[in-house]
């Protein structure tokens, strides 16, 4: 040891804030979570039969997985396992008699929506191989709440090393906002559920000590290799952390600027960067709202009225180019598909519409309604 080093008990020793701080942080955040998971019942943290019917989906069929994808015995054990944890009493929902054959056919868990299809897969795929670990249902969960709760625990130590690199001269402020981080009691008690918010947070801290380090170092080979995997991680870690990737976009201009200065070339002018990052963000809006344009052709249909759209498919057409596969998801909602035509092209011509409605399961009712733009409808 150093003699500048100071003795290893000083709090404001390099060798005490480099490990024991935050091995010590970390381990309190995991004791937390720890005791969250074993204060809640099982699927009692938010979505949690949702999120479990993916990952073991995810198990037994493998990807990529579509809103139509399920398993009758899967779902008949989850519904076990939900009733055996007194899962209805604990929500205060009405208990089912008996208990439905479908997670869709109960009107809470109807309400709570399915992630199968939904969320990406990121968070799932480790579990593929973790779940085979456990033969029931109980004990699949509860690995996956402990595989949550080490991704928790990566968080914890990502905020640290985030933490350190922003206040380096300072002993206390790097563990306080750690301590922030891992005992905040929503972060703890999400960070051993089984859902996939934990992972979004671990990608996003991750990224938040990149950024750090990218404002600080400038652009290095090093900021990049974690920077980038991380923008492009929240496209599949979950739906809410994609705002990654044009925040990224955004700082890499403003660090090419940067760092073209600092070499002692002409920089970026702010305007210029301020045209770019408009020109990212218009293109990304120009390109959403042309996918939501309504037209002749099936890819513009909406599909915001279909919770269970899955959309065009060739296989499912009955005659003509295009069908549709719509998923039955509620007991009491009707699923509909809606299309705009402009009326121009119409005008003068005699026009027929027809629609066919297939299902595996025997007869299916269908309603073909038309309605001009006075809001009348035709049929």
């Amino acid at each position: 040891m150093r003699p500048e080093d100071g003795p290893l008990t000083t709090m404001g020793s390099p060798r005490f804030r480099d490990w024991v701080w935050p091995a010590l942080l970390v381990g309190c955040a995991l004791a937390v979570g720890l005791a969250y998971a074993l204060a809640t019942p099982l699927w009692q943290a938010p979505d949690e039969p949702g999120h479990f019917e993916q990952a073991a989906l995810l198990a037994r069929q493998g990807g990529p997985l579509h809103r139509s994808d399920r398993d009758p015995v899967l779902e008949q054990a989850l519904l076990d396992s939900l009733a055996r944890h007194r899962f209805w009493t604990l929500v205060r929902a009405p208990w089912p008699e008996p208990l439905p054959a479908r997670l869709a056919d109960d009107p809470f868990l109807a309400r709570s929506g399915r992630q199968v299809g939904d969320e990406p897969l990121a968070y799932y795929l480790p579990l593929a191989l973790l779940l085979r670990l456990a033969p029931d249902v109980d004990g699949q969960a509860r690995l996956v709440r402990a595989y949550s709760l080490a991704l928790f625990g990566l968080t914890a130590a990502a905020a640290w090393a985030a933490a350190r690199e922003l206040f380096p001269d300072d002993p206390f402020l790097a563990p306080a906002a750690t301590a922030f981080v891992g005992l905040l009691p929503m972060a703890a008690y999400m960070g051993m559920a089984v859902n996939n918010d934990v992972a979004a947070a671990l990608v996003g801290t991750v990224h938040a000590w990149a950024l750090v380090r990218l404002a600080k170092r400038g652009l290095r080979p090093g900021v990049l290799a974690v920077l980038v995997p991380c923008a492009l991680a929240g496209l599949w870690v979950k739906k809410t952390a994609a705002f990654l990737l044009p925040l990224t976009v955004l700082v890499l201009l403003t660090a090419l600027g940067r760092h073209r200065r600092a070499q002692g070339r002409a920089g970026v002018p702010p305007r210029t960067l301020l045209r770019w990052a408009a020109g990212v963000a218009g293109a990304a809006l120009a390109l959403w709202l042309l996918a939501k344009v309504p037209g002749p052709e099936p890819a513009a249909w909406l599909d915001g009225t279909l919770p269970g759209f899955q959309g065009r498919t060739r296989a499912a057409a009955y005659e003509g180019r295009y069908g549709f596969q719509a998923v039955d998801d509620s007991p009491t909602a009707v699923e509909r598909l809606v299309q705009a035509l402009p009326a121009a092209p119409l005008a003068g011509r005699t026009a027929a519409f027809t629609a066919v409605v297939r299902s595996p399961e025997g007869p299916a009712v269908g309603r073909l309604v038309l309605i001009p733009d006075r809001g009348e409808k035709c049929l």
